[in-house]
């Protein structure tokens, strides 16, 4: 009764997704415990807490967690049939499973390291051994999520399968939300006139409206030193000028001299 009840809440969750964030979570043990509940939508806190209720007993000596991103409860069991037959098959019809907790949707993130950590933590506490095993399959890809599936599935087998002969095995399988894929993003070519047109306007936006003299600098280092320099250079040619016109010269000076002294001389 409890696995027919089992398979059709699997079926419905696979027939419509309430979230489309949510994630199936799966315990399912070979030590006997009671469901804690029985509702196919719960909040990770919700799950997290009954799956440590189920743990804190060291159920058994070993312990498999695996880890699927991108997986949704439709993957693990369709219309057609589950895209992971070992691990549909190891939780519902394998004889040495005695309990299970499975919740189809599971709103909000899991942390599997802290239910290692608590269990080796519960295990000691007990005095007992416990062997945990980590699977952290591939993300599944947007197509050929079926041969993904399958091939995940096939990791996982080798480590939950009858053949590795573990009388005493929990297994822990929850689905985690994928990792965001980049997507590049191009900006739509815009026309060369509407273009211009912006350019044009965001120059007119950009035109200083200052008064003359705030916006330009009109004495500058080099401006002073250039004044300095040609004032003492109009000083010194003004010096020069002024002593020019100081000289006082007879105009007789320049008269040439005819008479019979200047013929004396030149005897």
């Amino acid at each position: 009764m409890r696995l027919q009840a089992l398979i059709g809440s699997l079926t419905l969750s696979g027939a419509a997704v309430a979230f489309s964030d949510a994630t199936p979570w799966i315990l399912y043990s070979t030590a006997s415990f009671r469901s804690p509940n029985s509702e196919q939508l719960q909040a990770s806190a919700d799950v997290l807490k009954n799956a440590k209720d189920v743990l804190s007993r060291c159920p058994t000596s070993h312990y498999v967690f695996a880890t699927q991103p991108g997986m949704i409860a439709s993957d693990l069991y369709g219309n057609e049939g589950s895209d992971m037959p070992s691990l549909y098959h190891s939780m519902t019809l394998d004889e040495r499973v005695q309990g299970r907790y499975i919740v189809s949707e599971v709103v909000g993130d899991v942390n599997y390291g802290n239910l290692i950590d608590f269990t080796n933590a519960a295990c000691s506490q007990y005095g007992k051994q416990a062997t945990v095993e980590q699977v952290s399959l591939r993300q599944l890809p947007q197509e050929n999520r079926e041969d993904a599936l399958l091939a995940n599935d096939r990791i996982l087998d080798e480590r939950i399968g009858k053949e590795n002969g573990h009388d005493s095995l929990t297994v822990i399988f929850y689905a985690t939300r994928p990792e965001p894929a980049y997507e590049a993003h191009f900006e739509e070519a815009i026309h060369l006139d509407l273009r211009r047109a912006e350019d044009d306007h965001a120059i007119i936006e950009k035109v200083d409206k200052r008064p003359l003299f705030e916006k330009y600098q009109f004495f500058t280092p080099g401006i002073f030193m250039g004044l300095i320099a040609a004032i003492a250079l109009l000083s010194i040619l003004g010096i020069g000028v002024k002593a020019l016109g100081s000289l006082e010269v007879s105009y007789g000076a320049f008269e040439k001299e005819m008479g019979p002294a200047a013929q004396k001389k030149q005897q």
